[in-house]
């Protein structure tokens, strides 16, 4: 009687084995995070920058462009040192409240930042380091332009380029 507990639960085992394949031990996908977008995110401090990208024109004048949410209290820094890939750096910064704020959509209002990165391809990747309330977190920006009509809106020409 002993064996064929032993031989039921084997068998039982075996069927398991069989029928759910490699799902068993292979991730949960769902569970895995991702970028959902074009743009890149970071998460630092209290503060998740999402869908940073930069979108510009091949005269290398780009507006920065991403959605921060501040779960603090209180203000936060958010610093970006841009390094292109002939070597050219550019910087810019913003002070986001608590909450969620936008930047770079000029058509809706938003606050713009514009940095010059000449020679830097569109289509490539840009080296940046992103600093929230002193945690540095390095990554590889985007780098687009407006050929998809989502982007147009952030095109910054040379005159709105000189305001900033």
């Amino acid at each position: 009687m002993k064996t064929s507990i032993v031989k039921s639960l084997g068998t039982a085992a075996v069927a398991c084995v069989a029928l759910t394949g490699c799902s068993l031990v292979a991730p949960v996908a769902t569970q895995m995070s991702y970028n959902a977008s074009d743009g890149v995110s970071v998460a630092a401090d209290s503060v998740n920058v999402r869908n940073l990208l930069l979108v510009g024109d091949e005269k290398g004048v780009f507006n920065v462009v991403f959605t921060a949410v501040n779960n603090a209290d209180s203000s936060a820094l958010i610093h970006f040192d841009f390094l292109s890939t002939d070597g050219a750096t550019a910087h810019a910064h913003f002070m986001v409240e608590p909450g969620t704020t936008r930047t770079g959509n000029l058509a809706e209002g938003d606050p713009v930042e514009v940095v010059e990165l000449p020679g830097q391809a569109i289509g490539s990747t840009v080296q940046a380091v992103v600093t929230v309330n002193g945690v540095e977190t390095e990554l590889s920006v985007p780098v687009l332009d407006g050929t998809l009509p989502e982007y147009k809106p952030y095109i910054v020409t040379a005159e709105e380029a000189a305001k900033h």
